[in-house]
């Protein structure tokens, strides 16, 4: 038997690599494309900024992120 860990973990290696988004490239997302005030926390900016750069989609249910995404064309509809 495989245990679940080992399944999971197995999945999880398939998840595509990102590009890494550090403070001054997030100042940037939030200047470039007007995040201030939209309900957006530093975690979601960061995952936004990853996304869009890395060219991937977002999947979410936070209404402010999702919002953002999918003006962006980046929402992930599963």
């Amino acid at each position: 038997d495989i245990p679940k860990a080992e399944i999971f973990f197995s999945y999880y290696k398939q998840i595509p690599e990102t590009i890494f988004v550090n403070y001054e490239i997030l100042f940037q997302f939030i200047q470039n494309e007007k995040l201030s005030g939209k309900g957006l926390s530093f975690i979601d900016i960061g995952l936004y900024a990853s996304a869009k750069m890395g060219n991937h989609k977002i999947w979410t249910n936070d209404k402010n992120l999702k919002r953002i995404c999918e003006s962006k064309k980046i929402l992930f509809k599963g």
